[in-house]
């Protein structure tokens, strides 16, 4: 709901009730400007591949991350395995309930074509912490998203991993 929308661009809403009077409800979004990067994890720019149904959480990852990355971004899992395909990423972003294969399935696909490949699980799901589903993601992050740095930051560090895990493979 709104809400849920409201919470996952990094937003909160307070309400302020008057009896008889009716209620306000008071919006309040983030407004992101390029300095409020974290400069301590400063990262190359990273080629990004966002798998990901709902559109505004695509939406909104996408201009978090295209200010210093270069971002593809598509709905489900097939369209997602076609590009993989096509170009070479450093970091996907995937949605563990993408319509025609789920995401530890889209990775594991991902995985035979660059096995260095840095994935991040981005779900609503609150799964246990043994769910085996996390055993094809390095990184996590929770829907809705704590917040735009939390975000930033997570992507640096799934990019300072996949450089690591090509050097290491050298």
């Amino acid at each position: 709901g709104v809400y849920t929308s409201i919470a996952q661009w990094g937003g909160q809403i307070d309400l302020e009730s008057i009896p008889n009077e009716g209620t306000t409800a008071i919006v309040h979004l983030p407004i992101w400007t390029q300095n409020d990067t974290d400069n301590r994890l400063s990262t190359r720019a990273g080629n990004i591949l966002i798998v990901e149904d709902e559109n505004i959480v695509r939406e909104f990852l996408t201009r978090t991350l295209s200010p210093h990355h270069q971002v593809d971004a598509v709905s489900d899992g097939i369209k997602g395995l076609e590009l993989f395909s096509q170009k070479t990423y450093d970091v996907v972003l995937v949605d563990l309930g993408t319509p025609n294969l789920p995401g530890d399935q889209v990775v594991e696909r991902m995985r035979k074509i660059s096995p260095h490949i840095s994935t991040i699980l981005i779900t609503g799901w609150q799964l246990s912490k043994d769910d085996p589903r996390y055993q094809a993601f390095d990184f996590h992050l929770q829907k809705p998203f704590e917040s735009v740095q939390k975000v930033i930051t997570v992507v640096a560090q799934a990019i300072q991993a996949y450089d690591n895990k090509k050097t290491n493979a050298q």
